[in-house]
C-alpha cells in the first residue's frame, strides 16, 4: 500500500479565514500519524546554506573537542561511535535559545570564539522555536484548550538544539536498513513534547505508518520551507516511530 505523509502550509497563517481549518488539519494530522510535513518559509536560503556550513564545521572538530560536550544526561551530550549505530554522531546544545547558554556552548568547542556559529545557530533557533509555539497553539485551539493552558505550557517549555550527522554507509551495506553497519539511528520515539527536524536533502530519515510501513521523508522535504513535525503521545496524539538509515 502506497503511504505518504500529510503536507500542511503554515506560510499563509495570517490569512484568518483558514485558521480554524488549519488548526484541525494539525490536529488531525498528529492524532492520525504523530507527524506532518509544515511548509514555513521564514529560513531563508542564506540561513540554510549558513546553518549547514556551520554544523559542518562544527562536526569537523577532533574527536576530543567533541567530547567537551558532556552531560549525565544521554541527549544532552555528543554522543557517536556507537557500535549499534555506527553512522551516528550528534550534540546535545540546551537552552540554545537562551544567549548565554548558546555563549557557552561556543566557548566549549572555541575557546577562541565563534561568532558566527553563534549568531547563525541564534538566528535558525528563532525560527524553529516560533514554528514550536505556532504547532502547539494550533494544536491547543483546536481542542478548545488555548485560553486555560497554552501560555503556562510556553511558560514551561525548554529547547534542546541535537545537531545530528550519518556518514555514509560502507558500499556492502543492505538498501533496506538490516545491515547494522547501515544503522544511522535505531529505531525509536523521541523523549520530548514536540520534534522539530530540519534536514539538509540527505535520504535515510524514515517514518512508521500505522500499518506498519516505512515511508522515507526526504523526498518530501524539498526545500528550506520543509520540516517534519513530529509530535509524542499524549492522550488522543498517535506515537511518532522513526529510525535514519543510510544516507547517500
Amino acid at each position: 500500500m502506497s503511504q505518504t505523509l500529510s503536507i500542511i502550509d503554515l506560510t499563509k497563517i495570517e490569512d484568518s479565514n483558514s485558521w480554524v481549518e488549519l488548526c484541525n488539519d494539525v490536529r488531525h494530522a498528529l492524532e492520525n500519524h504523530g507527524y506532518f510535513i509544515a511548509l514555513y518559509d521564514k529560513v531563508s536560503s542564506e540561513l540554510e546554506n549558513e546553518i549547514f556550513d556551520v554544523m559542518d564545521e562544527l562536526f569537523d572538530l577532533p574527536i576530543e573537542t567533541k567530547k567537551k560536550n558532556s552531560s549525565d544526561f544521554y541527549f544532552y551530550r555528543w554522543v557517536g561511535q556507537l557500535e549499534a549505530a555506527p553512522l551516528h554522531e550528534s550534540f546535545g546544545i540546551v537552552y540554545p535559545t537562551d544567549i548565554q547558554a548558546l555563549q557557552s556552548f561556543t566557548t566549549l568547542m572555541w575557546p577562541q570564539g565563534n561568532h558566527i556559529f553563534s549568531e547563525t545557530v541564534t538566528s535558525y533557533v528563532k525560527v524553529a522555536a516560533e514554528l514550536e509555539q505556532l504547532v502547539d497553539k494550533m494544536v491547543f485551539e483546536s481542542y478548545g484548550i488555548a485560553e486555560r493552558h497554552y501560555e503556562s505550557h510556553i511558560a514551561a517549555t525548554t529547547y534542546l538544539l541535537r545537531p545530528t550527522k550519518y556518514a555514509a554507509p560502507p558500499p556492502s551495506a543492505d538498501d533496506d536498513g538490516a545491515n547494522i553497519n547501515n544503522i544511522g539511528a535505531n529505531i525509536h520515539t523521541d523523549k520530548s513534547f514536540s520534534t522539530l527536524l530540519f534536514q539538509n536533502q540527505i535520504n535515510g530519515l524514515q517514518v512508521e505508518s500505522k500499518s506498519g510501513d516505512w515511508i522515507a521523508v526526504m523526498s518530501l522535504l524539498l526545500h528550506s520551507s520543509s520540516w517534519l513535525v513530529m509530535l509524542m503521545r499524549h492522550g488522543a496524539m498517535e506515537e511518532y516511530i522513526h529510525r535514519g538509515t543510510k544516507c547517500c
